[in-house]
Formats: structure tokens, C-alpha cells, sequence
């Protein structure tokens, strides 16, 4: 059975501006247009761009923010399911956000914005050169 993949990311400008950005199965980096929808048989999506040391010449961390768990998500869940319900709001309300600006080796550039901690420090990890 296939899966659907959600984004991890979005480019917010340059190159590919508007599209999304995937940490694939196999632990790669890609810009997709459409979503990634493995039970179509890879149908409905377009990787337009790899994001890895081949494809990039460098990269610059533009900066990281999270946000802690909102008082009033906490609250509801603790009134709808006790203490476990107040885990899951504190959890839920937690957010991230790290840009980075890549310049690839074709001369394209764009900005993108990733969703969670760990992938934006896999693609970090991906494209780091010694």
C-alpha cells in the first residue's frame, strides 16, 4: 500500500517559488509541485529540483524560531481529556520554522521554510561540505 507524504517545507522565494519541499523515503531533499501520493503509482506530482551537494553550491542558515505550547490549547485539552488531553494540546500548539537561502549550482537561488526541527537539520546535514 502507497502513502500520502505532506510537505516539510515550502519555497517562499526565487526559483520555484510557491512549491513544496519533500524529505523522501529514500532521505533525499526535493522540490515537488502537487503532492506526493505513492498509492498513484508516483503519479501527481513533478520533482522539478534535487536539494543535495550535488545540486547545491551552498547555503545560508537565515534563522530558526519555535513557539511553546499556547496556555489556552493546554487548558481545552486538560478540560476535554484530563492530563493526557493537556500533553496533546501543549504538543499541538508547539510550532517551528527554519529559512534557508540555497544557491544552486545552475545558478538558481530561492528561500525556503521548514515545518519541523529534525528534517531541517537532515537537509542541513545533506548539504554541509567539509
Amino acid at each position: 500500500m502507497g502513502q500520502v507524504y505532506e510537505p516539510n517545507g515550502k519555497v517562499l522565494e526565487g526559483n520555484y517559488e510557491g512549491k513544496n519541499v519533500y524529505w523522501l523515503h529514500d532521505g533525499s531533499f526535493a522540490i515537488v509541485t502537487g503532492k506526493i501520493d505513492t498509492r498513484l503509482f508516483g503519479a501527481g506530482h513533478i520533482i522539478h529540483k534535487k536539494i543535495d551537494k550535488t545540486t547545491v553550491e551552498r547555503f545560508v542558515e537565515l534563522g530558526t524560531a519555535q513557539t511553546g505550547a499556547d496556555a489556552s490549547a493546554v487548558a481545552k485539552g486538560m478540560f476535554w481529556a484530563g492530563p493526557l488531553g493537556a500533553a496533546i494540546g501543549a504538543a499541538a500548539s508547539q510550532s517551528f520554522s527554519g529559512d534557508l537561502a540555497i544557491y544552486f549550482k545552475d545558478g538558481e537561488k530561492c528561500v525556503i521554510r521548514m515545518f519541523h526541527p529534525k528534517p531541517f537539520q537532515a537537509l542541513k546535514s545533506k548539504l554541509f561540505v567539509l
